[in-house]
């Protein structure tokens, strides 16, 4: 998503005779007067957040806030973080001002402050929320947050503005170009959406941040690179793999615990492998052109650059390679089946140290090894490699294991793709499924006929309809989006000024607005709910524009007919 500024940018908004459109003019000069009428030494007025996510945030802090002895934990409130920006109006790329807001708000968790530097540095860029966990005051912490006083975590959770379709969808990154003939526009999932988004959720808390053992082993060796040796490449994905892998693990036990139903454990595990299965092999694909030989001290043909004293996690892990470093299956599977030995009843009365270790044992006894690795990593880069390996292992013994490697992870994706997805291939062979799985790469505009395959079926990109625009559409997508944060912020703006204009007045706008969308979000009509996503995600903007309508005593606007209310905020309407 664009950023406020860029949505409305003067370019944006020309009419055909070059002129400024007039309808749009107020909202373009009240988004570029942001910074301008900010004050940075002014108090800063904060207003609790009432939000189903708040809520839940709440919940989240207070069961994990002391769960590492090692370090507090805390998790941010986006909800929070938009609701005050908008009522200190507070640009979002402001670095310094929301830096001070999220300061405030780690300060009301903790009761301690983080030094200026590390808030900024762990600023959200606007736009491009992402599930993230931070560890700040060890040694090993990355980021450059080794001297913050305070050892702390500091994890920012998965967007919580879809419902259960489009949380499967965005966690497959689901698209025809990636799964051929088994994308189909209409996936549903059966999954609850707080399955979905809260397995993520405890995956960063409790995964990353109760992670004593490997996420200080992977930080060691870039701490060693930063002093001047030589990067541990093929180190540093196995240590990566099995503190992804712990995160994984420890995330989905520590969500069996506190939820008290182990529903969610089969299903995350199968959406892993079809992860690894198609979204992977095409990213792995795709970005096998910036691969060389593996002449530079790792096995994965990465290239590392000559300098490396100021070398970080994204200058070690590129993006061939981060595919099958998510490839946790093998233990998320070991990790169902000793749910289903123990009992959740029994799961829940285990304390974290006994969970801890109960998941560093899944891993250590179940994480790939190197060769295993090299081995899916090679099959998701190759289309061809596969066939090749099942031809030597009849005369080489070395390509017996890889073989069934790849039997394994082949046969499994055919599993999780049946459960996932609702589909299995057609008289497909093991052959045929592998062809499938890498048949296509993201940036190609077809997918291959597969009629003389031998597989038994063939498929084109015409006969795919896409979930989302093509290139061509997306000045529209934008537009339409411009135009639902208008419609939004007219809204808001008149309950703002009906209910007097000040912080409350727009708390309120903005939980009733929050409320009506998730309202929406439980409907059965699946256009409700998409409609509700995408207002739920342009919300923040809208909020803003509100707020410099009000400070700016821009006239309100009548409300809309009612047959535009169903896109709109309830009682603002």
């Amino acid at each position: 998503m664009k950023t406020l500024r860029q949505l409305f940018s003067k370019e944006t908004f020309k009419t055909p005779g070059g002129k400024l459109s007039a309808a749009v003019f107020g909202a373009f000069a009240l988004a570029a007067a942001y910074a301008a009428g900010q004050d940075h030494d002014v108090p800063l007025t904060i207003m609790p957040s009432h939000t189903p996510h708040s809520q839940y945030m709440q919940e989240m802090n207070s069961l994990f806030r002391d769960a590492n002895p090692d370090h507090k934990i805390v998790i941010i409130d986006r909800d929070w973080m938009v609701l005050n920006a908008a009522v200190n109006r507070i640009d979002p790329k402001d670095e310094k001002q929301m830096g001070r807001l999220l300061g405030r708000y780690i300060e009301d968790n903790l009761g301690f402050r983080l030094t200026s530097e590390s808030l900024e540095n762990m600023l959200e860029e606007p736009g491009e929320e992402s599930p993230l966990a931070m560890v700040l005051g060890h040694e090993h912490s990355l980021r450059n947050h080794k001297d913050e006083p305070n050892p702390v975590c500091v994890v920012y959770p998965v967007p919580h503005t879809t419902d259960a379709d489009g949380a499967l969808r965005s966690m497959l990154q689901y698209a025809p170009s990636t799964y051929g003939r088994l994308f189909d526009p209409a996936i549903s999932s059966h999954e609850s959406r707080e399955n979905i988004l809260e397995t993520v959720d405890f995956h960063e808390v409790a995964g990353h941040c109760l992670d004593n053992k490997y996420v200080p082993e992977k930080d060691a060796i870039v701490d060693a690179a930063r002093s001047g040796k030589s990067p541990q490449i093929d180190d540093y994905i196995i240590a990566t793999h099995k503190s992804e892998t712990f995160a994984d693990v420890m995330g989905l036990l520590m969500q069996v615990k506190e939820k008290g139903t182990a529903d969610m454990a089969q299903p995350a595990a199968d959406r892993r492998m079809v992860i690894a299965a198609f979204t992977s092999t095409a990213t792995t694909r795709k970005a096998a052109s910036a691969l060389v030989t593996p002449t530079q001290g790792n096995s994965f043909g990465l290239f590392i650059p000559g300098k490396h004293d100021d070398v970080d996690e994204d200058f070690l892990i590129a993006k061939p390679v981060m595919g099958v470093i998510y490839m946790t299956v093998p233990a998320l599977d070991e990790a169902v089946r000793y749910i289903d030995t123990h009992g959740v009843a029994a799961i829940q009365t285990m304390s974290h140290d006994e969970l801890r270790a109960a998941a560093e044992k899944i891993v250590d006894d179940n994480a790939l090894t190197l060769e295993e690795m090299l081995v899916i990593f090679n099959a998701m880069k190759d289309p061809g490699y596969f066939d090749m390996v099942k031809q030597k292992r009849h005369d080489d013994p070395d390509f017996v294991e890889p073989y069934d490697t790849l039997k394994f992870f082949y046969q499994r994706a055919e599993l999780a793709v049946n459960r996932v997805l609702g589909k299995t291939t057609k008289n497909a062979s093991l052959e045929c499924r592998a062809d499938e799985i890498v048949a296509a790469a993201p940036e190609q505009d077809s997918v291959p006929d597969m009629k003389n395959s031998g597989c038994g079926y063939a498929y084109s990109y015409a006969d795919i309809r896409p979930a989302v625009p093509d290139d061509k559409d997306m000045a529209q997508w934008e537009a339409m989006k411009r135009q639902q944060i208008i419609m939004n912020a007219e809204a808001l703006h008149r309950e703002i000024v009906q209910n007097g204009g000040d912080a409350e007045a727009i708390a309120q706008s903005f939980h009733n607005a929050q409320s009506y969308y998730n309202q929406m979000m439980q409907m059965d009509d699946p256009q409700a709910r998409m409609a509700a996503s995408m207002n739920l995600q342009i919300l923040p903007d809208a909020l803003n524009l509100a707020v410099l309508y009000v400070k700016d005593n821009v006239p309100v606007k009548p409300p809309l007919p009612p047959f535009m209310m169903p896109m709109m905020p309830g009682p603002g309407v």
